[in-house]
């Protein structure tokens, strides 16, 4: 320490290194409290690097309560980044809980990043349901991002159980985002089963998106775009991953119980036609009793024509005696 203050003192620690970090940036990131209490009587807190990040920022990431608060009451509190995160979005996303505490008296919860994430957001993306807790009583559920996902959104997309335990009591689910999702759309989408269970005595099953999709549809749309993409990381390969997991099947059993199945989609598409186009036997199976056989989409295709185009012997043998096999879509 006795060489550290000799060199401070025959030193201008203003002076920055590579990315624009000045001396007290790099001592409080590596959580040097000594260092950085010598550093502060001679060095400006406001001082940025090429990110933008003040010291706060650095402090905030570390989550060095210390540092924190010898830097509170030097520092603008609600300075963004280059990002727009302000030194809450930064604990918020990092599950700093104490230095939250400390934050809260002094930080605006309704800081916007570029993104249009308030702090709010930015723990529950991440899943700090301790931190949620914290930030709720301060913040708006309804407040959207840029694309207009609320936090029952952002907790659903990710799958974060407890947050969404937390948020839901005091949330709209019904919120659209930009793309007309609601929470139960995207926790469908992305086969997040234990938060669709939680999500949907909070949400309307049979709500469209942009698209026409009902949460139903939307989750057979979901996991045929991912049966695809292994299809074609699978080709050359002996390994077949094209099958559900058992919580996929009871989630998608369970949104049929709470959705009207025969409603289409803008292309006419019903979750039968998905369902039957993903090859599983055991969807189609657990559906079938609940749907209208003799619906066709926009190009006058039933569900056998997508039996037909996957394929799979088993999904097409089985509704055989159920469908009229000589009828034809719209090219004959």
């Amino acid at each position: 320490m006795a060489s550290v203050k000799l060199l401070i003192l025959h030193s201008d620690v203003t002076v920055a290194a590579k990315e624009n970090r000045a001396a007290l940036h790099q001592n409080v990131s590596a959580g040097h409290q000594d260092v950085m209490r010598l550093l502060l009587p001679l060095s400006s807190v406001s001082t940025v690097d090429k990110s933008g990040k003040s010291s706060l920022h650095d402090a905030a990431e570390c989550g060095d309560v210390e540092c924190f608060k010898c830097l509170l009451p030097l520092s603008s509190v609600n300075a963004p980044n280059d990002d727009g995160k302000t030194a809450l979005h930064v604990i918020a996303s990092r599950g700093h809980i104490e230095i939250t505490r400390l934050l809260l008296l002094f930080a605006s919860t309704g800081s916007r990043d570029k993104e249009k994430c308030i702090p709010l957001h930015s723990c529950t993306l991440h899943g700090h349901s301790d931190v949620v807790e914290y930030l709720l009583p301060y913040s708006s559920t309804s407040s959207t991002t840029r694309r207009g996902r609320a936090s029952p959104h952002l907790s659903a997309y990710r799958g974060q159980l407890e947050v969404a335990g937390v948020i839901l009591p005091h949330s709209v689910p019904l919120i659209r985002d930009t793309r007309g999702d609601t929470a139960l759309h995207l926790g469908a989408y992305f086969r997040h089963c234990k938060v669709i269970r939680l999500v949907l005595p909070y949400s309307e099953a049979d709500t469209q998106n942009n698209s026409g999709s009902t949460t139903l549809v939307y989750s057979l749309k979901g996991y045929r775009k991912r049966l695809n993409e292994q299809g074609e990381s699978d080709k050359g390969s002996s390994k077949r991953t094209d099958t559900l997991v058992r919580d996929d099947i009871e989630m998608i059993k369970l949104l049929s119980l709470h959705s009207d199945v025969n409603i289409p989609d803008d292309d006419d598409l019903t979750a039968l036609h998905v369902s039957t186009s993903t090859g599983q036997l055991d969807i189609t199976k657990s559906l079938l009793p609940l749907f209208s056989v003799s619906t066709v989409d926009k190009s006058g295709k039933s569900w056998l024509h997508c039996a037909a185009e996957r394929g799979n012997v088993d999904c097409f043998k089985f509704p055989l005696h159920l469908s009229s096999v000589n009828a034809q879509d719209v090219n004959g």
